[in-house]
């Protein structure tokens, strides 16, 4: 635990206890609050009005490794990792958590990873209804979630897909684990041929399964993630690209700053879950593709992108960035890489491809001649369709 000015000494005949004579130790604290939430919070060790090594950040962050036991004896989840993550990097599970903020002996640079972490244990207490007026009102909308609540999709054709991933996650072995919005789903869907067959091309070995929906939100991925698409599957690596459908094609409502920082901690709350349910697996964040549909949403995409790249350690949790590589210097995609000025052509997946695959051999080596992963699924209103986009 942090260092004590204590020490055992005998001044006017009054014995002073040292550190060491305490009968407890930070881990058994940090244990006497399971199964509650608990955030543990640090300042960094180097860099501009930092800690130094005086809080003792690796004891702390041993002891809420320590303290895990009493999270995982009701069920509840530990912090996940044993190794210390780099500054900035959220370890977070559904009980326990530890971060390391990059400022001095305060909570302050912790406070919104804090807040967006309570949100998803907390809800507002409901107001106090005004007195009822004679006449029948019409029922007040209701506020749009937050991106860090799971929202489920209520369509039919969304219930079946999800029934159908459900299914798909308990066949076939699945090391390389793609969620997100139709950006991600496209690309090994079965009414998608031309994808799929880029798909087959490039993952062919590395059993990798295609989890995505189309139209998901932020929110509705976190949902699914959190509703057993997921549960059982024990990837090694999971490749997460959301949050396009978070921006629209309008200018934000709200503000952009608030735009932004609804898409981050929604994004952030996914990789949450994805730590909590595969908790050996890498996570690699991808940033949010270029839309030039939207004059307003790179603004939005490059700032959400800045802050996924800061949850990333290099270890367990990697960003990828592959807009540089979509776009010319003038920021505008580039001819044949998207159909619509949104989605990716076959020319666009080959790109996001030439830049997992060497992620993928140095976290699992090449790929192997079998595949064991199960069979691809698509669009259920699709079945019996085909709808591959001209090709680009």
């Amino acid at each position: 635990m942090p260092a004590l000015s204590l020490r055992l000494a005998a001044v006017s005949g009054v014995v002073l206890l040292a550190a060491c004579d305490l009968p407890v130790d930070a881990h058994m604290l940090t244990a006497v609050c399971a199964p509650r939430p608990t955030f543990v919070s640090c300042g960094g060790m180097t860099g501009l009005g930092a800690e130094g090594y005086r809080a003792d950040q690796k004891g702390s962050f041993m002891a809420a490794v320590a303290a895990g036991p009493a999270w995982r004896l009701p069920g509840k989840k530990d912090l996940g990792a044993t190794e210390i993550p780099a500054v900035g990097t959220a370890l977070v599970g559904r009980g326990l958590a530890w971060r390391m903020h990059g400022g001095g002996h305060t909570t302050g640079p912790n406070t919104e990873t804090f807040v967006a972490r309570a949100s998803r244990h907390i809800t507002a207490p409901a107001g106090k209804e005004p007195a009822k007026e004679p006449q029948a009102k019409e029922p007040a909308a209701r506020p749009p979630a937050g991106a860090a609540t799971p929202v489920a999709r209520t369509d039919a054709n969304s219930r079946t897909a999800h029934q159908q991933l459900l299914e798909k996650a308990k066949k076939g072995r699945i090391d390389v684990y793609f969620t997100g919005d139709s950006i991600t789903s496209r690309w090994g869907a079965t009414d998608y041929p031309d994808f799929l067959a880029n798909w087959k091309a490039n993952f062919h070995g590395w059993n990798a399964a295609n989890f995505g929906w189309g139209g998901d939100t932020v929110q509705n991925a976190l949902w699914r993630l959190s509703n057993g698409e997921l549960d059982g599957v024990k990837p090694k690596v999971i490749v997460v690209m959301a949050g396009t459908n978070n921006i629209g094609a309008r200018l934000p409502a709200g503000g952009e700053e608030a735009k932004v920082a609804e898409i981050a901690d929604g994004l952030e709350a996914v990789l949450g879950v994805c730590r909590e349910k595969a908790p050996d697996a890498v996570v690699v964040l991808m940033g949010i593709t270029p839309r030039n549909d939207n004059p307003a949403a790179m603004a939005v995409i490059d700032k959400v992108n800045e802050r996924l790249g800061r949850l990333a350690d290099g270890k367990r949790v990697r960003y990828l960035n592959i807009n540089e590589k979509l776009t010319g210097k003038d920021g505008k995609l580039l001819a044949g890489v998207s159909p619509d000025r949104l989605h990716l052509s076959v020319k666009g997946y080959q790109v996001w491809a030439d830049a997992l695959k060497p992620v993928l051999t140095e976290l699992l080596r090449p790929p192997a001649k079998e595949d064991l992963a199960p069979p691809p699924t698509g669009d259920p209103s699709a079945a019996g369709k085909t709808a591959s986009p001209p090709k680009k």
